[in-house]
């Protein structure tokens, strides 16, 4: 089943509302993500919730300790540091 891996999210059921006030049962749906995460020494993916990565990514760059490991953002930090630096452009 659906569900995030971190706060257990998953689908919710509800009512969709015509003009008239007709009810049909319908599914929302949790917006999950695939991640892959490093635990110790091996790579697992699990899928999580928008809001989840987006805590998880602020954590990350704020420099605070995870649990484990999301490779994507190890990823994006290596590419920050790789950059090169734009020269200042002096105009005279």
């Amino acid at each position: 089943m659906a569900r995030c891996f971190l706060c257990l999210k998953t689908n919710q059921t509800g009512y969709r509302v015509s003009h008239s006030a007709i009810k049909t049962k319908r599914v929302f749906k949790a917006n999950l993500h695939k991640l892959r995460m490093q635990y110790g020494t091996g790579v697992v993916k699990r899928t999580v919730c928008s809001k989840c990565y987006k805590r998880m990514k602020n954590i990350f760059w704020e420099g605070k300790p995870l649990t484990f490991t999301p490779l994507s953002f190890v990823h994006q930090k290596g590419l920050k540091e790789k950059a090169p630096q734009k020269p200042a452009v002096s105009t005279s």
